[in-house]
């Protein structure tokens, strides 16, 4: 999975996208594959995380996720989470719920 999306990111249909458009697209295929293969595993690691991305992948809060787990990486990343914090609060709503 991982060696199919380094090959994705480095292709000619990538190649003008940002970092942080690729990490998004990278985490939402990550996550709906996480989700496909769940099936009936068990454990914390599949009942809690797994869970969760499944549900997230499936919002219109994984961008805003996205945004605020790499916003150290830069200032493009906090500049965006300084100018959309409704949409990181709204996440972080969700969240609670």
């Amino acid at each position: 999975m991982l060696s199919m999306l380094t090959a994705a990111n480095i292709s000619d249909e990538n190649k003008e996208k940002s970092s942080q458009e690729l990490f998004y697209e990278n985490t939402e295929t990550i996550f709906a594959m996480l989700d496909e293969m769940k099936g009936g595993k068990k454990g914390f690691w599949w009942g809690l995380y797994v869970d969760f991305y499944a549900i997230l992948v499936n919002t219109e809060h994984l961008e805003a996720y996205c945004y605020y787990i790499t916003q150290s990486n830069g200032e493009t990343e906090m500049k965006w989470v300084e100018e959309h914090a409704d949409k990181v609060d709204d996440f972080f709503r969700w969240v609670q719920e």
